[in-house]
């Protein structure tokens, strides 16, 4: 993540985040994510994927928050304001 003076914690955290996405989408989702598209991580994929997160893996508010973060700073998802997750 060049340009940006990232952390080694905020760079793995940010790593494990989309590991987990592209995990929802196989396995949940059917998507092939060798073909996946950054088009495809629109708002109902992500929102399902934080509720796979919070009912599967027991994730708390705080982590549910970080992985929401990480996959805005890196996607182009809408921000607050518009109709966003």
């Amino acid at each position: 993540m060049s340009g940006r003076n990232y952390s080694d914690n905020t760079v793995i955290s940010y790593r494990d985040t989309f590991k987990l996405l592209l995990r929802y989408c196989r396995d949940v989702n059917g998507m092939n994510i060798n073909k996946l598209t950054i088009s495809q991580l629109d708002k109902r994929c992500v929102r399902g994927f934080l509720e796979w997160l919070a009912t599967t893996k027991n994730c708390s508010v705080a982590t549910y928050n970080q992985r929401l973060y990480a996959i805005r700073a890196r996607t182009p998802l809408p921000r607050r304001g518009a109709d966003t997750c």
